[in-house]
């Protein structure tokens, strides 16, 4: 896993918009940093939101 995501990064990945993820930093269900004025998301917050996806769709999906 990387260290560190742009915002494009991450849009690519999840194959949303760029919005969609600016949305998410802005609502604070997805945390950034900045690294040189530059909007980052750690690598370790991308883990844990796409576990917490992974966990919903288990117990959403049916026996």
């Amino acid at each position: 896993m990387q260290d560190f995501f742009s915002i494009q990064d991450l849009a690519d990945r999840w194959r949303v918009s760029t919005s969609t993820v600016r949305r998410m930093i802005a609502s604070g269900e997805l945390a950034k940093v900045y690294i040189s004025a530059q909007v980052r998301i750690e690598g370790a917050e991308v883990e844990r939101l796409e576990g917490l996806a992974r966990r919903k769709a288990k117990q959403e999906t049916p026996p």
